[in-house]
């Protein structure tokens, strides 16, 4: 089912000209690189790629103990600042 979803996201995208792009989202909770390269190929494998913010998480400016909730998401400080870096980065 899910992949039937990916296919359906895929399909819209190149119908209006669009590039597939998936993102892990910075945070405390890091998967496997084991699980993340099977995500790489699997959605490359469908078209789409796949960026893991964790790599980049200096170059966002956040500030762990001022910029989230929880382990897992960002407060309106961290999401305001991980909002401006996906609009330079992917719709500049």
């Amino acid at each position: 089912r899910n992949l039937l979803c990916l296919e359906k996201i895929r399909d819209l995208c190149e119908e209006k000209g669009s590039r597939v792009v998936f993102y892990i989202t910075p945070s405390y909770f890091r998967l496997a690189d084991r699980y993340v390269e099977a995500l790489r190929r699997d959605l490359a494998a469908f078209g789409a790629e796949l960026t893991d913010l964790n790599e980049r998480f200096d170059e966002l400016g956040i500030d762990p103990k001022n910029d989230f909730y929880d382990t897992l998401h960002f407060n309106v400080y961290g999401a305001e600042k991980f909002s401006a870096f996906l609009a330079a980065e992917y719709f500049s």
